[in-house]
C-alpha cells in the first residue's frame, strides 16, 4: 500500500474523532426541540457510512474513493450555500473549515498519480 494510501488513512481517523467530538458537541449544545439522542443517532450513523466507505476505498474499490470525493466536496459546497443563521452554533469558531480541511486533504491523497497507479494494478 503507498504512503499516500496511508497518510489518507491517517487524516482519516484524525477527522473521525474531529467529527464525533464536533458533532456530538454541537448536538447537545443546541437550544432547539432536537432530540438529542436522535441527533446523536444520526451523527454516528453518517460517521459509521463514511467509515464503510473508506474502508471499501483501502481495499482497491475505485467506485469507493468517488464516492468518498463526491461526499466531501458536495457537503463543503453544501456547507457554503447553508445561510449562516439556520446553521447550528459552533463549539470552536471555524470547527466547520477544520474539518472539512482533514475531509479535503484525506480524500486528495487517494487522488495522487501514485494511488491512480495501485488503484489500477490487479491485486496480487
Amino acid at each position: 500500500m503507498p504512503k499516500t494510501i496511508l497518510t489518507s488513512l491517517y487524516i482519516f481517523i484524525v477527522e473521525i474523532l474531529l467529527a464525533i467530538f464536533f458533532g456530538l458537541a454541537t448536538v447537545y449544545n443546541q437550544k432547539e426541540s432536537v432530540d438529542p439522542y436522535i441527533a446523536s443517532a444520526f451523527v454516528l450513523l453518517l460517521i459509521a457510512l463514511s467509515s464503510f466507505v473508506y474502508y471499501k476505498a483501502f481495499y482497491r474499490r475505485n467506485w469507493a474513493r468517488i464516492v468518498l470525493l463526491i461526499w466531501v466536496f458536495g457537503g463543503v459546497l453544501a456547507e457554503l450555500a447553508l445561510p449562516l443563521e439556520s446553521k447550528p452554533p459552533e463549539i470552536i469558531p471555524y470547527q466547520f473549515w477544520v474539518q472539512a480541511l482533514f475531509q479535503c486533504a484525506s480524500v486528495l491523497f487517494l487522488f495522487t498519480p501514485t494511488a491512480n497507479r495501485w488503484y489500477r494494478e490487479k491485486e496480487s
